[in-house]
Formats: C-alpha cells, structure tokens, sequence
C-alpha cells in the first residue's frame, strides 16, 4: 500500500508561518511503494525533546496515514524576541534595546491603529459634500462677476472640466475625481453626463483593493493563530529550556503568558487595522491612490518585522531564527476548512463593504455631481441693491465658446505685439489707471456727446486712411472700425460704405457713431428709433437734421400710410427694453396692442387721450433717452401738428389733453375758491363747466383769459402759457 513519511527538517530563514521558502530535498515529502510489514520501519522521525506528543504523533500518522505534522517556525519579528530573552548570551544593553525595541514596534502599531480609527485620519463621507456642494452652486457658480471673457458662466466652466480656471478648482478637482471613478463624461449633453458605465472603474478596483487588504490581514492573523498553537505544543515547566540555544524544550508559564498577551495585542491590532483600512480604501476616490494605500496599509503589518531587521541587536536576531520550527498537526480536514473560512471571510468582508461603504460612496458621488451640475448651468445673475431686483442673463455653453471670441483674438494679439500702441489691433492701450478706468466705464452716449466728436458730422474714412496713426485719436478710431468690421464678419471692409446694410441693427451703435453720414444720422428720413445719441448719432449729425425737418410742412403723418403704427411699434420695443422688462409677457402685450391698434386706427391724433407711454411714463411728443419726440419727425413720420411743435392752426381744435389739463386747473381753481368761501363760489362753478367743452369745439383762438374772466390768473395763466403758446392772450 501507498504510504506517506515525512521528515521535519525546517529552514530558519522562514520569515512567516504560512510563508515557507523551499526546503531541501531530503526534507520534502517522499512516497513510496512498501509491503504492509515494511511499515513500521518508516516511521517520520521526531526530535525526542518535543516528549509528550511523540508517542500521539507516531500513533496518529500510523493509525490513519493521513495526520502530518506542519512545522511552524518562529517569524523574525520583535514580538518573539520575549521567546529567547535570557538565551542569546546578550549583553544587558542589547536585551535593553531589544525590550525597548519590542515597545516600540507594539506603540507604533497601536499608534498607527488609533489614528487610522479616528475621523481624521478616515476623512470627510462623500455624502457630507452634498451641502457644501448645494451652497457652492446657489452663492457663488451663477454669481455674474465671475463670467470669463467669452461669456460662460463659472458653473459651466467648472462642469464642463476648464483646467484653466482661477476659482473654485477645488470643485473642479472633485467632479474630476467624480467621473474619473465612476466613468461619466464632461459633456452635458452626453448620456452618461450623469449615468455611470455599467462597470464603473472606481468601484471595481476599489473592491479589488478591500480584497487585497483583506488577504493582507488575513495572513497576518493566520500566523498568530498558528504560533498560539505552535506553543500549547511545547511542554510547560518551571523555566524556560532552550537546547544547544536552537530546540525550545519547556516554556515556562510566566513566559508563556506573555507571548500569549503579546499574540492578543497582535489579533486587535490587525482587527483595527482591517476595519480602518476598509473605510480608508472605500473612501478613496481617486483612482490612482487607491492602490497605492492599499500597498501602505500592508506596511504598517510589517513595521514588526522591519523593526527586527533594521534595528535589532544581531545577537537577538541570531538567537530567533536558529530556533527550531515546533510541529504542529494539519490534517486534510483542518487545511479544507481553514481555505474555505478565508474564502468566506474575505468575500464576507468584500460584500459587506460595498453594501455598507462603496454603493453609499458612489451615490454621494452622484448626489454631488447633481447638485454642482444638475440642471441648466448656463446663466449668471445679479441683485441689483437699488431696486432690490434680481436681473439674469443666459451664458454661453462651454463647448460652444471652444472657438476663440474677438475678445480672445483681441488677447492673442496683445500678447505677440511689443508694447508700441501703434502695434494694437483691437486693444486701445493707455498710459495712466485713471485714464484706463474712464474709458472703461463710459457708455455709448457719452463717447458720441464727446467735445471731440460731438459737433462732428461726418464718416471717419478718411480720417482713418489718410491720415492714420497720426493722433491717439485717430489711432482710437482705426482701432474701432477694426472691431466694428470684424464682429460683423466683414473682416475685408474697407469703409463705410461696406458697411451700409448693417446700419439698422441693434448693436451697431459704434458703427453710427463711426459713420453717421452712411447710416443717416444727419438725415431726417431714417429711422428714428437711432437718431439719438445713446444709439451712436453724435449730437452735430441731429443738429442737422433738425435743420432739414424745419423745412417741411406743419402737417402730421396720414394714417393710410402706415408708418405711424410702424413707429409705434418700434418705440414701444425700445421702450420695454430700456426698463428691462420682457416684450412677450401677456400684461405688456395687452397694453402694447391696445395702443398700437389705437394709433393705428386713429393716427397722430390717439395722442389727445394717450399722450404718454405707459410703460416708461415718457411723453410721445418729448421722447425718451432712448427715444426720439414724434414732434420733431418730418414729412410723414411723426405727428408735429398734433403735438403743437409748429405754428398754431386756428382752425384746428386743440386736443384733448389741453382740455383735460385746462379742467385740472380749473378744480383746482374752485377747490382754493371752496377754502376762501366766497359767494360767488356757485355761480363761478357753473359758468367754468359750462364753458370747459369749448375747447373742444372751438379751436385755440376761441380759449382766451377773456373769455373766462373769473378763473383764478394764475391758473389760467399757467394753462396757457405752457399749452397754447402761440394762441392770442
């Protein structure tokens, strides 16, 4: 029958129990082929100092032939230097470095315990960062002041990933932390912007890395236990014996007690350092540290026997690894259950980790990502301390803004120029702060109301080829018409002219005020909504305008033609625009149809009942800083006429608004003659009302003070003085 006969001959380098190097050959196991009566001559051979349970071991193995004994060696670790104290014919220094040496290694590890248990160490749950996030994208990510030159928003900066930003990097560092360890994209628009692949590279070398620390442990805590039994095999007396300083024969129990105490301490040790290390490596949301801290949490298991390699005296060193290793019985059973508890245990402790740590970890990352990115991430907005108001305003996508914006250019050119201004393209370069921050903050209007162009009437084509560069100023307006032609796309304009059709836009301002001629600024006929100076008209272009519009004729505009409603419609956009409120709401569009049909359908003279706009109070006739009065509109474009701007007609009736004002004055008039009680007070009120219609009827010439002479005069003066100028007094 098959037979196995093993010989116990141990190697001393072994380093851990469960560790063991290669044994010589004569030490492996050898099979052989033998007759039943041939047993009992290979029998394995013991030491005869291991005494009590020689006769157990050679009964064991021959009544079953399936019992060995393992030999378990003594680990180079400082925690078995308490093994051979007083047996390595040491000085008493090297035993006293060698204790000290021993506390050392056990503070350290308990240290290194402690602080990988506390909060600290552990840090912040990523859970904990929803609110910070949450308060990060309500006070500061829409925050207007923080808006790059190409108009994006700092939050779409930050979630779209810019590496070049100056704020809020420490956001940026966790969304990048984020996607790198759930895999999302950068890209809003994308699928996976806040889905995770389905197999996320985080979570999965995060469990990776629990199951290696585990292992880690477990090795550790299966060398204990197995010196623990190792040492219940040698026999107990009343001191300590160690033959030939190599084979431990007796231990005694004070000693036994404390390398039992010591192998205690070691358990609860590696019990913390596997629930501290488990948070640690779940928490561990980058990617590339996560491997890096799990091959660290492996030293702080090795600071014992790196201790006793580094620093120990040689003699104790020497004295540890030439003891002998101490068999211990394995048998088939015992090695099955041992794989399978460290298979559960390791599983165990990896399912358990990701239920309780690393699932919770990926949906705090979620949630953060939610609150810092979720939703619309592309617009700014501003509380205006004055009015107490909120004003907003929609940003430019990040991607979007990849191409470079003429601000951009207009950086890129300043950067490869030397410092000669005659060398800028679209930067107009000043010498003094003071300088910088006026022209920094002034307006269209006060540029055209300059003293250097306001009584100037004419295009800049000239002034900027022939004689260019000359002055800073005409260095100014080279500088302008370079901007103006390349933010309409007409790079290759060579003047004004080139220019014409874009005139009538909205944000040509700097063009009108470039090219006032072209753009007819000194022309009565153009659009009135420009001929003003906030929209780029200087004020000599509208001095000579005015000049053109005396000439016509006193005379409103016909209501067949049309233009009226037109310009209506065009004062009430500009109108809406200048108090910022939004043209499509349902009150604004009520009001502004209503007075639009109204114009429309009575022309010039809707101005008797609605004189004023109801939006910005400002009165038709007079106009508005935006606005241009309709009493200074020539030939079939205004209501001149109607607004009393020319010369009197007599046989037109005066409007209905001067009545309206004439019988507010005259209230007033019977309420001073009420407090002052006179008697002719009710004869006075029937004879005012009686003749109030008049005016309706009966023209400007017909209302005079004599006509009604006992209204107070200076009420009657005040009307007429300001309402009827021209009329006989």
């Amino acid at each position: 029958m098959a037979r196995i006969a093993v010989e116990p001959l141990l190697d001393r380098s072994v380093e851990r129990c469960l560790d063991l190097d290669e044994v010589d050959a004569p030490a492996q196991a050898q099979v052989m082929e033998e007759s039943p009566g041939d047993a009992a001559a290979h029998m394995p051979v013991v030491p005869v100092a291991w005494g009590p349970f020689v006769d157990n071991f050679g009964k064991t193995a021959a009544a079953t032939g399936e019992d060995m004994y393992e030999p378990v060696p003594f680990t180079e670790s400082t925690w078995n230097v308490i093994v051979v104290l007083g047996f390595a014919q040491a000085s008493r220094l090297d035993v006293a470095i060698a204790l000290l040496l021993v506390c050392l290694s056990a503070s350290m590890q308990i240290v290194f315990a402690s602080i990988a248990l506390s909060p600290s160490f552990l840090g912040a749950r990523f859970k904990d960062l929803v609110n910070p996030a949450k308060s990060w994208r309500l006070n500061t990510a829409h925050d207007h002041t923080f808006l790059d030159l190409a108009g994006v928003s700092l939050a779409g900066r930050v979630c779209s990933g810019d590496s070049s930003l100056v704020y809020s990097n420490e956001q940026l560092s966790i969304l990048t932390r984020i996607n790198q360890y759930l895999q999302l994209e950068w890209e809003p628009t994308s699928e996976n912007f806040m889905v995770p692949s389905p197999l996320p590279p985080g979570p999965i070398l995060c469990m990776l890395c629990i199951s290696l620390w585990v292992l880690y442990v477990c090795c550790e805590l299966r060398s204990t236990f197995m010196c623990v039994e190792a040492l219940a095999y040698v026999r107990r007396g009343e001191v300590t014996a160690i033959v030939s300083r190599t084979l431990l024969t007796a231990i005694s129990r004070s000693r036994l007690g404390a390398l039992y105490g010591v192998n205690a301490l070691r358990v609860c040790i590696c019990l913390a350092l596997l629930v501290s290390g488990t948070q640690w490596l779940s928490q561990t949301t980058s990617i590339q540290d996560l491997i890096l801290n799990s091959v660290a949490l492996g030293a702080l298991l090795d600071v014992d026997r790196i201790i006793f390699a580094g620093m120990m005296p040689v003699r104790m060193q020497t004295a540890v690894t030439d003891l002998e290793a101490i068999p211990v019985k394995y048998t088939r059973k015992r090695s099955s259950a041992e794989a399978a508890i460290v298979l559960v245990f390791t599983g165990a402790v990896a399912i358990l980790s990701y239920i309780f740590l690393v699932n919770p970890l990926c949906e705090g990352m979620l949630a953060v990502k939610k609150q810092m990115c979720g939703g619309n991430t592309d617009f700014v907005v501003a509380h205006n301390l004055q009015t107490d108001l909120f004003e907003g305003m929609f940003s430019n996508n990040f991607s979007s803004s990849a191409d470079l914006t003429l601000l951009n250019l207009a950086v890129q050119d300043a950067t490869v120029f030397s410092r000669d201004p005659l060398d800028a393209k679209y930067i107009t370069f000043h010498s003094q702060q003071s300088i910088f921050d006026l022209w920094r903050s002034r307006d269209v209007e006060s540029v055209t109301t300059d003293p250097l162009s306001s009584n100037h009437c004419s295009d800049f084509d000239a002034m900027l080829y022939a004689n260019a560069d000359t002055t800073p100023w005409s260095r100014r307006l080279r500088i302008m018409f370079n901007l103006v032609k390349d933010r309409l796309g007409r790079a290759q304009a060579a003047g004004c002219a080139d220019l014409r059709e874009f005139c009538g836009m909205k944000e040509s301002n700097l063009l009108r005020y470039l090219c006032p001629v072209t753009c007819g600024c000194s022309s009565p006929y153009t659009d009135i909504i420009w001929r003003v100076p906030r929209h780029g008209c200087t004020p000599g272009c509208l001095s000579k305008a005015e000049e053109v519009i005396s000439e016509y004729a006193c005379r409103d505009t016909t209501i067949a033609l049309g233009i009226l409603n037109e310009t209506m419609h065009q004062w009430f956009h500009w109108s809406l625009l200048e108090l910022g409120l939004d043209a499509d709401h349902t009150l604004s569009h009520q009001i502004r149809s209503g007075y639009v049909d109204t114009f429309e359908k009575y022309g010039c003279a809707a101005l008797d009942w609605r004189p004023r706009d109801p939006f910005t109070n400002h009165l038709f006739c007079e106009g508005g800083p935006m606005l241009p009065p309709l009493a200074h509109d020539p030939d079939n474009i205004g209501c001149p006429k109607s607004c009393t701007s020319c010369k009197d007609d007599p046989q037109v009736a005066v409007s209905a608004f001067v009545s309206r004002m004439l019988e507010k004055h005259i209230v007033q008039a019977l309420a001073a003659f009420a407090r002052a009680k006179t008697r002719s007070h009710t004869f006075l009120q029937i004879y005012l009302f009686r003749i109030v219609p008049m005016p309706r009827q009966q023209g400007c010439v017909k209302l005079t003070q004599s006509s009604c002479p006992f209204i107070v005069p200076q009420h009657a003066n005040f009307v007429f003085r300001r309402l009827m100028p021209v009329a006989p007094t």
